[in-house]
């Protein structure tokens, strides 16, 4: 029998290489930046997020900007979108000995991406879920791609992750004893998009 994926959801990842002073300014603003708990309850045990969610615009990090949105290309090309696309808001993640995050998704942009420029050995994966309504849960002998309802990816340091922005994901606990930073970016194409009453343009 022949199978078909439909609907089908991407995850892109790859290596996002910096130089050694690229990534010293980009652990230094991390150390020195502002922090606030994400979520809307601020529970004292979830991730921190930066209070300036435009990190990528600061003159600083123009280069770093640049090397993300060439990566992103490789993913946008998947789609074989002909539009250009733009890097939106970006803010640092900080997670403590101890934190983790909660299950959300991004509004307002199309794609996301999480660049991790330092993540200390069990400091936690990223978990993805599509939260489905479906009203029979049917446990399977094994799980596969076809019958699972989340994901949970390997990451290691200098990796760059890209996912449509609906897509839910969280940040698994930090068993590590050494503070975890991740850049986290939105984006949304540029130009006239949709047709008839369901156009937009950004």
């Amino acid at each position: 029998m022949r199978y078909l994926d439909i609907y089908s959801t991407a995850l892109g990842k790859t290596k996002l290489n910096l130089s050694k002073k690229e990534k010293d300014d980009l652990l230094r603003y991390a150390d020195k930046s502002n922090y606030s708990k994400s979520g809307l309850k601020k529970y004292e045990d979830r991730t921190s997020v930066s209070k300036e969610t435009y990190v990528l615009n600061l003159d600083i990090f123009n280069t770093l900007k640049e090397k993300i949105y060439s990566s992103f290309l490789d993913y946008k090309n998947l789609y074989e979108y002909k539009n250009d696309f733009a890097i939106t808001t970006s803010w640092i993640t900080k997670s403590n000995p101890g934190n983790y995050g909660e299950y959300h998704k991004h509004m307002n942009c199309f794609f996301s991406g999480i660049y991790y420029f330092k993540l200390p050995i069990n400091s936690g994966l990223i978990s993805f879920n599509k939260f489905n309504n479906e009203n029979i849960l049917i446990v399977p002998q094994k799980w596969n791609k076809y019958n699972n309802y989340g994901h949970e990816e390997n990451i290691e340091e200098n990796d760059i992750i890209f996912f449509p922005g609906n897509l839910y994901h969280t940040q698994l606990k930090n068993n590590s004893n050494d503070v975890r930073y991740s850049l986290a970016f939105n984006i949304m194409p540029k130009g006239k998009n949709g047709y008839g009453d369901s156009t937009f343009e950004y």
